[in-house]
């Protein structure tokens, strides 16, 4: 026991692993902004709960961006009305995006 007490641990180098993914940093919206090859894999690995996540929410809390219950469900979270706003939005950034543009 005392032999333990007495030895000497030489820590040569430290590696520093980036924190694991908090819902902040996204990982509650997978496979939202991922190319669909990327999608599929990811959703491959979810639970079946994981996948079903933005149609309980939107069964809880209606559409994401209009709160609204009459329209259906349409993916994402949001309803009919609201997620072709949503692509086009996110279409629209990209294209600026892509030829330098800032908003």
């Amino acid at each position: 026991m005392s032999e333990e007490k007495d030895k000497v641990v030489r820590i040569e180098r430290v590696e520093v692993l980036p924190p694991e993914p908090t819902d902040a940093d996204g990982a509650l919206i997978e496979p939202w902004f991922h190319s669909r090859r990327e999608y599929v894999e990811i959703r491959r690995r979810q639970t079946v709960a994981e996948q079903q996540k933005f149609a309980i929410f939107f069964e809880a809390y209606g559409c994401l961006r209009c709160q609204g219950k009459e329209r259906p469900h349409a993916g994402n979270a949001l309803c009919q009305r609201c997620r072709p706003w949503f692509v086009r939005k996110l279409e629209e950034g990209m294209e600026e995006r892509s030829k330098g543009g800032e908003r």
